[in-house]
């Protein structure tokens, strides 16, 4: 986190920050749960306790989104606004994939 630019300054850092929180499921928020979007020429950055290799063989994206989905509103309290903010997209977006995955 400290050789990251920082381009969007103190707003991309909070929703970076938000962010975690809403991927962490442990009462500590871990290194893999920040997602920082690397800059050009810079190496991915990789949480070093993570285990290499290939995704769980149940591994599916759609149920990635849809859970992480879930868990946004849960933490905003069903408030799809503050959910969409903690997700980086708009509320039209969120409410399409609510839509999308059948989530009410």
């Amino acid at each position: 986190m400290l050789t990251h630019n920082w381009p969007g300054n103190v707003r991309e850092l909070r929703n970076v920050v938000e962010r975690a929180m809403v991927l962490e499921e442990s009462d500590w928020i871990q290194l893999s749960s920040f997602q920082i979007a690397r800059e050009e020429g810079q190496p991915a950055a990789r949480d070093p306790g993570a285990p290499p290799g290939d995704p769980p063989p149940d591994f599916s994206l759609e149920e990635a989104e849809k859970s992480l989905l879930r868990r946004a509103l849960e933490k905003a309290g069903g408030n799809q606004t503050r959910a969409a903010v903690m997700l980086g997209i708009t509320r039209d977006t969120l409410r399409y994939k609510m839509r999308k995955f059948d989530l009410h």
